[in-house]
């Protein structure tokens, strides 16, 4: 795994969300707004000025935005304190669709691999899926079994994952409602993620805490498959990850020494094999996405 430095985002404020295509990364946060940057490619890796230039910002609400989901490139979903789901062209710098369905602040979105199913998580503790065109969105289905603030969602074929504030995580099968794993974790989850079933003869889960612990399950099976506790010195606390279910797991969070850090892992063998500490000089941190 190779890191490189890209240009800041220039937030005023804390970056709340963020997702990235193969062109560009997308960030939200506190200030309402939303901002792009190109990928470095070629001869734009390490140029600051040209990637600077290049960068967007779009004022999505008067109101914090805390959630975002990349949909296609150039088009987003975006949730925030309003309490609304807005599907967003940053090609035209416009809003093509906006839903209020949730009681409370948008609190996690995500999408299913094939790009199907958008899914989003609110403090009103229900979790929504969502069909969705280049234009439109619309309410499908809606889950309330969590008890605390959704923190965390997913979304892969038929099945839905949550988890909330109080440790407590839940996969769905959306074509009949009924939840097929219900586990308490030992934090608050910050992360959780689904395999693509389409890719995969096992469809797995993963969830994070706020503490460092990775879970893994077999859906198939409905049995937990790995217990990894990642708290070291280069990670003490957790809050987003990625995984492929098998090999590797890449977590960010904060050192015990404050720093803003990303840690890779073996899952075979258990072990860390890299951790990059990054420059939080500009006030950034490493938030979902």
């Amino acid at each position: 795994l190779s890191a490189q430095s890209v240009t800041s985002l220039g937030a005023s404020g804390v970056i709340t969300s963020m997702g990235c295509c193969s062109d560009n990364v997308y960030a939200v946060g506190e200030d309402g707004c939303l901002r792009v940057s190109p990928l470095p490619t070629g001869a734009g890796i390490g140029n600051a000025s040209t990637q600077s230039s290049l960068r967007r910002n779009f004022r999505i609400s008067p109101m914090p935005l805390s959630a975002l989901a990349v949909l296609q490139t150039e088009l987003l979903a975006v949730g925030g304190h309003d309490n609304s789901v807005t599907l967003y062209s940053t090609s035209c710098g416009a809003s093509l669709s906006r839903s209020q369905m949730h009681a409370d602040s948008v609190t996690s979105l995500g999408v299913s691999p094939c790009r199907s199913t958008l899914v989003s998580g609110s403090r009103d503790q229900s979790v929504m899926t969502w069909a969705f065109t280049p234009s439109s969105l619309k309410n499908e289905v809606t889950f309330d079994d969590l008890q605390q603030p959704i923190t965390c969602v997913a979304s892969s074929g038929d099945l839905v994952l949550a988890g909330a504030s109080d440790g407590q995580i839940v996969v769905w099968d959306r074509r009949s409602g009924q939840s097929i794993l219900d586990r308490e974790l030992g934090g608050a989850a910050t992360g959780c993620a689904l395999s693509d079933g389409a890719s995969s003869s096992c469809m797995a889960a993963a969830a994070l805490t706020d503490k460092g612990e990775l879970r893994l399950w077999d859906l198939r099976q409905c049995s937990e498959s790995l217990r990894l506790s990642t708290a070291t010195e280069s990670l003490v606390s957790a809050n987003c990850f990625m995984t492929d279910f098998s090999s590797w797991a890449l977590l960010g969070g904060a050192s015990s020494a404050g720093r803003q850090t990303v840690v890779l892992w073996d899952i075979p063998q258990q072990r860390e094999l890299h951790a990059w500490a990054l420059d939080v000089s500009d006030g950034s941190g490493v938030n979902d996405g």
